[in-house]
């Protein structure tokens, strides 16, 4: 299975589920964890690896992007426009009536930074770069960064725009292990559930495949769009420890259950 937007969600079934909040972990509710709760059950969503494949054959250009395409798109479609004499970018307010997220004039920053964003997306910076805003205060540095969170936060909410995650699955041990003994049989006894997050590290879900594989795939995806630069962050990466691990054990687990291949 794979995860789209997840939040860190206790599968061991009935309403008290754990909610990470200042650094503790509440296990009762108020409507404030409650609403808390309901905004990440709707973030989420989970498929199996045949949807996903099918999800990237529909529209490799936009599955198959890496961080620096993803941004790019972000602005273009819902951060800045080009507009007026000699085609000046414009970052406008995604949400248009709100003054917080509106930049006006620094015509010439703002088309630097778009022109830099581009190259960096294309592949033309081959090493990696932080872009950072320098001078005095009230000139619009912040607002014009909130304007670019802003663009990617609303961008990136749309299904069809949203990543997808490797989900590790952990504390499916007894809590002996770590000291605890067996005086608490009921904590225990909870600890057999597994807690499902996505990847800390972020791997890419086509990592599961061999690079040469991965390889073969991709190219029958792009066949059509001979014009899109693939990232070698897509093409060479490979699988973190933890998930190479969390895949070991599952096919283990599978070939417990069907030892003979079959099912």
């Amino acid at each position: 299975m794979l995860r789209a937007n997840g939040g860190i969600n206790d599968q061991g079934g009935g309403k008290s589920k754990l909610i990470p909040l200042g650094g503790h972990w509440m296990g009762s509710y108020d409507p404030i964890y409650e609403n808390i709760d309901q905004y990440f059950e709707k973030q989420k969503f989970e498929i199996s690896f045949y949807e996903y494949l099918k999800i990237i054959e529909s529209d490799p250009r936009v599955h198959l992007r890496d961080g620096r395409q993803f941004v790019r798109d972000a602005l273009k479609r819902g951060g800045y426009e080009v507009k007026g004499f000699g085609n000046r970018s414009y970052f406008r307010s995604p949400a248009f009536d709100d003054p917080e997220f509106r930049v006006v004039e620094h015509h010439r920053e703002l088309d630097s930074l778009i022109r830099e964003i581009d190259r960096i997306a294309d592949g033309d910076i081959k090493d990696n770069k932080i872009l950072a805003f320098f001078g005095p205060n009230q000139i619009g540095k912040s607002t014009t960064f909130n304007a670019i969170a802003k663009a990617i936060a609303l961008y990136s909410e749309k299904i069809e725009n949203g990543f997808f995650g490797v989900p590790l699955f952990i504390l499916n041990r007894s809590m002996k292990s770590m000291g605890f003994g067996n005086e608490n049989k009921s904590l225990q006894d909870n600890e057999k559930h597994s807690i499902k997050v996505t990847c800390p590290a972020k791997c890419h879900p086509l990592w599961v495949y061999p690079s040469d594989a991965r390889r073969k795939l991709i190219k029958n995806w792009l066949k059509d769009c001979p014009d899109f630069k693939i990232s070698q962050y897509v093409l060479e990466g490979q699988l973190c420890r933890s998930c190479e691990e969390n895949l070991r054990l599952k096919f283990e687990e599978k070939k417990e259950t069907h030892p003979h291949g079959d099912g």
